[in-house]
């Protein structure tokens, strides 16, 4: 698998990733079901497989740390579910089933992960300091 070539830490996240993963896409789908007002709330396996590609673009010279692997995955759930949602009480019960997704597989909180109260994490392909940089690695960018 992808994470062959990371830490031994970060390796040993592949498995439990990926039930994570599934068990967050199985709670959405049951929880957020379409509505006349909210008909593009549909959720399938695909929307798994765009977690997994996200994780797949870290490099193992920048996710040393199992807490910035799953930082990562924290952004990848939040940009293929969280972006769908189109109002704060549903983002708000997102940010719930994460947290308790994070607590039954990984036994973390999520300010443990990405710190202060819970903001998003934003990951991108880009160099702030360098713009037309080629092949920027995909990594957190952060607000100074």
């Amino acid at each position: 698998h992808k994470l062959n070539d990371f830490r031994d830490d970060v390796k040993q996240l592949a498995e439990l990733i990926t039930t994570a993963s599934m068990q967050l896409y199985n709670i959405v789908e049951e929880r957020f079901l379409p509505t006349p007002e909210k008909c593009h709330y549909l959720f399938n396996i695909r929307d798994v497989s765009k977690v997994m590609q996200g994780l797949y673009l870290a490099q193992p010279s920048l996710y040393e740390e199992k807490e910035h692997m799953l930082r990562l995955w924290v952004h990848e759930v939040q940009r293929v579910f969280q972006d769908r949602l189109i109002d704060l009480s549903d983002r708000e019960k997102l940010k719930l089933i994460i947290e308790e997704v994070l607590d039954s597989a990984f036994q973390l909180r999520m300010k443990d992960i990405v710190g202060g109260d819970g903001e998003d994490v934003v990951f991108a392909s880009i160099v702030l300091s360098n713009p037309e940089a080629e092949d920027p690695p995909y990594d957190q960018v952060t607000d100074r």
